[in-house]
């Protein structure tokens, strides 16, 4: 999709990239993946969503999504931004009243502190692992802090 916008924008005579797609993109820290460029924070800076306390991106649908980045010179209408700060609509950073994604979370990775990511990407490898044994794909994902929690798929009601 990010390859497809950025042709998209260039046929119509934009300068248009995606960051994700260059090959200096991925990188690893300290034996942990990490990127150059960051689709939560962009989403963040264009007005889009606030952080949650596992580190998702909390939108107006929620925070189960993907999102993607394109950089482009083509002016677009800024969305308005409804929060003031990072961590406006995360319940358990407001009102101590959640914190269900850290009971979801199956490496235990998510604290009262946030997500400890090294935890977080050991449990991805494993899954990556079994996943990939099994049905020949080449995948790292888990999610589960993500679903069945107040803010899947809305802004959650401060209590």
């Amino acid at each position: 999709l990010r390859k497809h916008m950025s042709d998209f924008l260039k046929e119509r005579g934009y300068k248009a990239t995606a960051p994700v797609l260059s090959k200096k993109w991925q990188k690893y820290s300290q034996g942990i993946f990490a990127s150059s460029w960051s689709e939560r924070h962009v989403a963040f800076a264009a007005g889009l969503g606030t952080f949650g306390l596992s580190n998702n991106l909390i939108t107006e649908k929620g925070c189960a999504h993907r999102c993607g980045s394109i950089i482009t010179e083509l002016v677009i209408e800024p969305t308005e931004r409804r929060y003031k700060g990072p961590f406006d609509y995360c319940l358990a950073y407001n009102s101590n009243s959640c914190g269900v994604c850290m009971t979801r979370c199956p490496a235990k990775s998510i604290t009262q502190k946030g997500n400890v990511k090294s935890k977080c990407s050991e449990h991805q490898r494993q899954i990556e692992s079994a996943i990939g044994r099994k049905y020949s794909v080449d995948i790292s994902t888990c999610g589960l802090c993500q679903s069945k929690v107040p803010c899947s798929y809305r802004i959650p009601k401060q209590k």
